[in-house]
């Protein structure tokens, strides 16, 4: 029987996917612990994208409504981890989105990795080489 406490996902957004984070961020997440079963590309249809986030959606509808506008933008790279129990932390899920924090890049903006931009026109966000 699966412990689905041991178990995460994770959904890489269209702009992530576009700069071709997914084996940067799965890397960066193996190193503390978590380890791929599997990944698929697919589009997130509206329907889809309400029941994911049925139970997180906690921001304003702005928010809301520019998160349906980036889904659209492209495929998302959708991954089921696995974990080992770590002390403190009821499930893996858990420990995925509210204990894992990436260490800011001193002058990089906010959403934006060391590896490209999202806005690759302003060369005030780097360049994407």
């Amino acid at each position: 029987m699966v412990d689905l406490n041991r178990l995460a996902l994770l959904v890489v957004k269209p702009d992530g996917v576009a700069q071709r984070l997914t084996g940067e961020i799965l890397a960066w997440l193996g190193k503390r612990g978590f380890r791929p079963l599997a990944l698929r590309e697919l589009r997130l249809a509206p329907e889809r994208r309400s029941r994911l986030y049925a139970t997180t959606r906690t921001a304003g509808r702005l928010d809301w409504e520019l998160n349906a506008v980036l889904y659209a933008l492209g495929p998302v790279h959708a991954v089921i981890l696995e974990s080992t129990p770590v002390p403190g932390w009821p499930s893996a899920a858990d420990r995925l989105s509210r204990g894992l924090k990436a260490t800011p890049v001193p002058g990089v903006p906010r959403g934006v990795g060391r590896r490209g931009c999202k806005h690759p026109r302003r060369p005030e966000y780097g360049n994407r080489r």
